[in-house]
């Protein structure tokens, strides 16, 4: 079994099948298929998925790691307002070499 589909289960058992399926934008149906190892095609788009919604990535302007999920929140966020430290990070987010890979 590879880790990506290690994972995909442990994020099926840590939260549900529905939440997962949404958060990578698949059918549940499928993803049940793969995580049951009934599949009928090569879950590699599927895992791919799976990966860029779980995996994390390095912030540069904060130093620590973001889900893409919130990566992709900050960045395509509209300009903040009340407060330079977080406009200083909307306006990091835009030039960002993570952007287009969490946005």
């Amino acid at each position: 079994m590879s880790d990506s589909l290690q994972r995909l289960k442990q994020a099926v058992a840590d939260s549900n099948i529905t939440q997962v399926a949404n958060k990578i934008e698949v059918p549940r149906c499928t993803l049940s298929l793969v995580i049951n190892d009934k599949y009928p095609a090569n879950p590699k788009n599927i895992l791919d998925k799976f990966e860029r919604a779980y995996s994390d990535v390095n912030c540069p302007f904060v130093n620590r790691a973001l889900t893409r999920q919130e990566c992709r929140d900050r960045s395509t966020a509209p300009r903040p307002f009340g407060g330079t430290a977080k406009t200083a990070w909307w306006d990091a987010c835009q030039g960002c070499e993570h952007k287009s890979k969490g946005a």
